[in-house]
C-alpha cells in the first residue's frame, strides 16, 4: 500500500510540475525580442486630399517595413533601421523614447519627451502585438488606427 502512495505521489508531482510553463508577464512579451510592424489599417477610412485611406501599411515604403522596434525592461524603447534603409546615411537609430503601462496593462503610453502617444493593447502574446490609438482630424473626427507587430 505504501508503494502505491509513493508511486502515485511522484506521479502527481511529476505531472504538476511538467505541465506548467512559467508565465510571463506583459513587460516579458513585449521585451523579449524586437517587433515589426506587418499591418496598419485606419478605420472609419482616413480622409486625404487624394481619397481616403483604410490600409495605411500599403502607403508605408519597403525601406520601413522592415524596422525593427525594441522594448527594453528598463522602460525604454528604440526604434532601428532594418535590414534596408531609405537613403545609406540614414542613422541605424531613429528613434529613442520612454514606455510605460497603465495600471492594470491595458494600455502603453509611449513617446519622446512632450510626444507621449496612447494605445490600447488588443493583442499581446508570445507571438503577436495589436495596438489601437485614437487620432482626430481638424474636424475633431475621430479614426481608430490599429497596428500589428510580429517578431522578424
Amino acid at each position: 500500500m505504501n508503494k502505491n502512495i509513493y508511486f502515485l505521489l511522484l506521479f502527481l508531482i511529476a505531472v504538476t510540475s511538467c505541465g506548467k510553463e512559467e508565465s510571463l508577464t506583459k513587460t516579458d512579451l513585449l521585451t523579449q525580442s524586437p517587433w515589426i510592424l506587418t499591418s496598419s489599417n485606419y478605420s472609419p477610412p482616413y480622409p486625404t486630399d487624394g481619397g481616403s485611406i483604410v490600409n495605411r501599411y500599403a502607403l508605408i515604403p519597403d525601406c520601413y517595413r522592415d524596422d525593427l522596434f525594441y522594448y527594453n525592461p528598463s522602460g525604454t524603447y528604440t526604434n532601428t533601421e532594418g535590414a534596408s534603409k531609405c537613403s545609406p546615411s540614414d542613422p541605424d537609430v531613429w528613434e529613442l523614447g520612454v514606455w510605460t503601462f497603465n495600471e492594470d496593462e491595458s494600455r502603453i503610453y509611449k513617446g519622446i519627451i512632450d510626444y507621449i502617444f496612447e494605445y490600447d493593447i488588443i493583442k499581446l502574446d508570445g507571438n503577436e502585438l495589436q495596438l489601437q490609438m485614437l487620432i482626430s482630424d481638424s474636424l475633431s473626427n475621430l479614426y481608430t488606427l490599429t497596428d500589428v507587430y510580429k517578431h522578424p
